[in-house]
C-alpha cells in the first residue's frame, strides 16, 4: 500500500490561473476550500491568455507557462 504523507504546515507556491467562463468562480470556491483545510498556498494567479491576437486565437500568456514551470504545480 502506497502512503503519502502531506505536511500541512509546508506553505506551496501554486500557479492559479482562472480561466474564463465559470473558471473564476470555480477558483475562488477551490482557494475557500483549501484555505478552510489549514493548507497553506502563496498563490500566483496570472491570465492564461494574453489580449492580443492572431489567426488562431488569443496568445498564451508566457507569464503563465514560466510561473508553472518554476513552480512545478500542474
Amino acid at each position: 500500500m502506497l502512503r503519502i504523507q502531506l505536511d500541512a504546515c509546508m506553505r506551496h507556491k501554486v500557479t492559479l490561473i482562472p480561466g474564463e467562463g465559470i473558471g473564476p468562480e470555480v477558483a475562488a470556491a477551490t482557494r475557500r476550500i483549501l484555505e478552510a483545510a489549514g493548507v497553506q498556498i502563496d498563490w500566483e494567479e496570472i491570465a492564461g491568455r494574453t489580449g492580443n491576437s492572431t489567426d488562431q486565437g488569443q496568445s498564451v500568456n508566457q507569464f503563465a507557462v514560466e510561473s508553472v514551470r518554476k513552480n512545478h504545480v500542474h
